[in-house]
């Protein structure tokens, strides 16, 4: 891919996605549980399918990464790697003496519910920061500058979020 394109694939993808997410807060939240989640899922489902939109018209190739037979597999894969990393970083914070647990309280609606509000962040910053800036960069690099340069932006766009100090 041409420099020209490429740079257009990856800040035009950036720019178009994050616009994309600033408008979903115009979306009032209905006050109904259900209600409320079925958008967020529909939102989910409606990035996946721009960002496939995106990278036909863009990059003209087959979207590969969402091919159910491939996806489902990662999603398992990333998902118990995640749980891993996770345990594995709080697990050394406790054993360091800075994390214990006080209490547990769980509310199913509640969860349920922070689950379905989140699925579309998720799959917007999926589709942003690993979809398109890590995917060209690696493919224009190599996995470890993609790895590098996309963790940082990652982090600087969560900089203003509480507790992020």
């Amino acid at each position: 891919m041409p420099l020209w394109k490429w740079i257009l694939c990856l800040l035009g993808g950036f720019l178009i996605f994050t616009i994309l997410q600033g408008l979903t807060s115009f979306i009032p939240e209905t006050g109904h549980f259900w209600l409320d989640g079925i958008i967020n899922i529909l939102l989910a489902f409606l990035f996946l399918f721009l960002y496939t939109l995106w990278i036909s018209f863009t990059e003209r190739r087959p979207v590969d990464e969402l091919n159910p037979t491939r996806m489902f597999p990662d999603t398992g894969r990333g998902l118990l790697l995640g749980v891993v990393y996770f345990g594995i970083v709080v697990g050394v914070i406790a054993l360091l003496g800075c994390y214990r647990i006080t209490g547990a309280h769980f509310n199913a609606p509640a969860q349920i519910s922070g689950f379905l509000i989140f699925l579309g962040v998720a799959v917007f910053e999926e589709i942003v920061f690993r979809g398109i800036i890590f995917r060209l960069i690696d493919e224009r690099w190599n996995t470890a500058a993609a790895l590098i340069v996309s963790s940082l932006i990652f982090g600087a766009a969560h900089l203003l979020n509480p507790g992020a100090d």
